[in-house]
């Protein structure tokens, strides 16, 4: 849940958590289990979690927007960070400033085509200078 007051020095926040439950087209939380949820600590956000998709795609350079990250936990600068796929697929997870949490490069050795409901666990560090809504 989302604090109830505002906070005018970013710094000065505890602890807050928020559960990612609306995606981009075609993507979804892999599990009830395992949500992807942006958890701040003070200036420090912590994304954990993992996505699936609805529907075969091929992110090669291109990113694909995953879900958008609410104001309060976007990252200050544009963070990127090698994250697990299904096997041992790996792919490029970009954290934007706007809050674009995107999608690139999966796959081994060459990019592939992510087949439907895979396992897209999402993992990443950033900071923020977002102020809490």
């Amino acid at each position: 849940c989302m604090a109830s007051s505002f906070q005018t020095n970013p710094y000065s926040v505890g602890y807050v958590s928020h559960e990612v439950t609306s995606f981009a087209s075609n993507f979804k939380a892999y599990s009830s289990g395992y949500p992807p949820t942006l958890q701040r600590h003070g200036p420090l956000v912590v994304l954990v979690g993992a996505v699936a998709n609805t529907a075969a795609f091929s992110p090669s350079d291109d990113k694909i927007t995953l879900f958008t990250a609410p104001i309060g936990f976007r990252p200050a600068i544009v963070t990127r960070t090698l994250c697990q796929g299904s096997g041992k697929n790996s792919w490029l997870l970009e954290a934007m400033t706007n809050g674009n949490v995107t999608i690139s490069r999966y796959g081994t050795t060459a990019y592939g085509t992510v087949g439907v409901n895979t396992w897209i666990v999402c993992a990443a560090v950033w900071m923020t200078d977002d102020p809490l809504p």
